[in-house]
């Protein structure tokens, strides 16, 4: 009995199948900043904060709360309005107080609260101050941070931009340097500094950088603008 089949009928060698190679559809993506950071948790035996973490158990109240909720049959999105129920106990309560009269269908809404706000990122310091102008006038004190897009590319900002408005001076400073990274970064820089010192004219003190993973564009930005850290890391 022949050990193998290595040789056709003819004597000639037959061909073995052959695996197809798979073709990746995503060939530049590197490593994400998540899986570092949980990589670095493991080594380090720390908490994990990176996205959808926390790693550890949750309180068990809020297991059999969130147990008990679902058994009753409250496992779907709330409706965009609000849970029916709970914006019938705002009419009452409205009325208890007030004396006024809301329909809780027609006229009340329920949305997640928040403390503070951040924009999407512009390149217009009137645009984000009419903007505050008219959330005053609705009666909205909360903070609104600017959020700050250093340049990193212009292409892409171009894509991102939707009805951001970007100026043509913006378009002529950037022209021609999306394939020489190390002139954009200082360009990007010194124009998102820039950008910062005039909100800051106009008594913003607090600013949010969209830093797309690349935090040296960010500590570069604050740099330029005297910020130092309060202690050096270590070498």
């Amino acid at each position: 009995m022949a050990t193998h089949a290595s040789t056709a009928s003819n004597g000639a060698r037959a061909n073995a199948p052959v695996t197809p190679a798979l073709v990746s559809r995503l060939p530049k993506v590197g490593t994400t900043i998540f899986s570092v950071m949980s990589a670095l948790a493991a080594e380090k035996n720390a908490v994990n904060l990176g996205q959808g973490f926390p790693d550890f158990n949750c309180d068990p109240k809020l297991v059999d709360a969130v147990t008990t909720a679902m058994q009753a049959g409250h496992n779907q999105y709330p409706p965009m309005p609000g849970v029916p129920v709970l914006r019938q106990a705002v009419a009452r309560k409205i009325e208890a107080l007030h004396g006024r009269a809301y329909h809780p269908d027609a006229e009340i809404t329920i949305t997640a609260g928040a403390t503070q706000a951040i924009t999407q990122f512009f390149f217009s310091t009137e645009a984000y101050f009419r903007f505050l102008d008219k959330v005053l006038a609705a009666g909205i004190s909360a903070p609104i941070l600017p959020g700050i897009m250093p340049v990193t590319s212009f292409a892409a900002i171009r894509r991102m931009s939707a009805n951001t408005e970007i100026p043509v001076w913006m378009e002529a400073m950037f022209e021609g340097l999306d394939n020489r990274p190390g002139p954009r970064a200082l360009v990007a820089a010194t124009v998102a500094a820039e950008f910062c010192k005039r909100l800051y004219e106009g008594g913003v003190r607090d600013f949010h950088f969209y830093t797309l993973n690349r935090a040296e564009q960010a500590y570069a930005i604050c740099h330029l603008l005297g910020l130092r850290p309060q202690s050096e890391p270590a070498a």
